[in-house]
């Protein structure tokens, strides 16, 4: 075996084996901001392990998650339309990434731990505590 054939194989196995996501990918060639950056509307959700079906109004919002670190929100239910902006920034291990933004005269703030993050497919999970109890919320998003 070559030497260039022995190297693309170790450079192979290591990069498959250190993915940085709990589900992948174990490689890609784009930057994970690159993934990130795009129209992510919900497909489905988790909460504490247990599928949930979405509600339509589930289904009605989109983050628009732009280069420049801006991100745009919007809810559109029928007759209602409801938008706002914000920012979006990962942590600096790039693991997690946090949205916050305004809406309807509300500011909103989600910490994000990224699971799987494709060009096509946005997996998170937020823990969120109140009164003594602690719920898990996963949510699978994919492009607009």
């Amino acid at each position: 075996m070559s030497k260039i054939t022995a190297l693309l194989i170790l450079v192979a196995f290591v990069a498959v084996s250190c993915g940085k996501y709990e589900e992948g990918p174990k490689i890609s060639i784009l930057p994970k901001a690159s993934r990130l950056i795009n129209d992510w509307k919900l497909e489905s959700k988790y909460i504490n392990g247990t599928e949930e079906t979405l509600t339509d109004a589930d289904k009605a919002y989109v983050y628009s998650v732009q280069k420049d670190g801006k991100l745009e929100y919007s809810y559109n239910a029928g007759i209602v339309t409801i938008t706002g902006t914000g920012t979006w920034e990962f942590d600096d291990s790039k693991e997690s990434v946090n949205f916050s933004y305004t809406a309807a005269s509300v500011t909103y703030t989600h910490d994000f731990t990224i699971l799987r993050l494709t060009k096509d497919e946005f997996w998170c999970e937020e823990t969120t505590s109140f009164a003594g109890f602690s719920t898990t919320t996963e949510s699978h998003f994919v492009t607009n």
